[in-house]
């Protein structure tokens, strides 16, 4: 028998947009409310035929699992403004990147909590979602945070500690590979090819090696040996990536976006 459970969305943008848009875990009847400050996205949503709360109080009344889906520096505002309507009935699932249940835990009191790191790849239902749980959550609560997330993508359980690593690697992560795909389809247009046809010839590329990892061999080096011969046209591309520090620069990137993960919970004391 199907659970029915109303989930109420505070915050429609990318992330909560998707998660409007999604029909939800099939073992869960799920109705949706959503709510956000900014009216242009609240109509938006309400053309998909989803209810529109007044404010997020209301929305927290009336829902059963909340899903908190607004920017960092706006959780402490919002914790706030609902922790009067909450009780331990009601669950909440923070997608607010740098937020630990702990902080919110010491603003709602005992209430469960999950906390999920999804990825912008969420809008064509192919995240990496890492979940974990707070102190008063059961593992029934990560279950149900695993159901829904997973119908956008896949899901990974990791403890609260790496939270921050992951939204640095895939949380991020996407901006890099975009970044690198830009400077692939700029390089093919200085070779002569028109915008579109260095698209195409690239994105094809991307698309095929990310299948080889998954159906061949998921150890990229391996994959990258059985393109490269030892004095034909790649190992030449390589070497100018070598020589130059390529894995030495995407790691400086990560590190430096984790490093950013844990500064953005400072931010959130203002909105206390």
């Amino acid at each position: 028998m199907k659970q029915s459970k109303t989930i109420g969305i505070i915050g429609l943008g990318n992330i909560g947009n998707a998660i409007a848009n999604c029909s939800g875990p099939p073992s869960i009847q799920w109705r949706t409310i959503g709510f956000d400050i900014d009216k242009k996205k609240c109509a938006k949503i309400k053309k998909l035929g989803i209810r529109i709360a007044k404010n997020s109080c209301e929305l927290v009344k009336m829902s059963d699992i909340i899903i908190l889906a607004v920017k960092p520096q706006e959780i402490g505002l919002v914790l706030n403004e609902i922790k009067n309507f909450l009780n331990r009935d009601k669950l909440i699932i923070s997608v607010a990147a740098g937020i630990s249940t702990e902080y919110i835990e010491r603003i709602v009191g005992k209430i469960r909590i999950i906390r999920v790191m999804p990825n912008i790849a969420i809008l064509v239902k192919e995240s990496a979602s890492a979940i974990c749980r707070g102190k008063y959550a059961t593992a029934h609560d990560e279950e149900i945070g695993c159901k829904i997330f997973s119908t956008m993508g896949k899901t990974f359980k990791v403890s609260e500690k790496f939270m921050d690593s992951v939204t640095a690697l895939s949380g991020s992560g996407p901006a890099y590979f975009f970044e690198i795909i830009n400077s692939f389809v700029k390089a093919g247009m200085r070779l002569g090819f028109s915008l579109g046809q260095a698209k195409n010839l690239v994105f094809q590329t991307a698309r095929g090696a990310v299948k080889m990892l998954e159906q061949i061999n998921n150890d990229p080096v391996a994959l990258r040996k059985m393109v490269t011969s030892k004095k034909g046209t790649t190992i030449e591309g390589l070497k100018i990536l070598w020589d130059n520090h390529l894995e030495e620069i995407l790691i400086k990137a990560v590190s430096a976006a984790k490093k950013r993960a844990g500064q953005l919970a400072k931010f959130k004391d203002l909105s206390l």
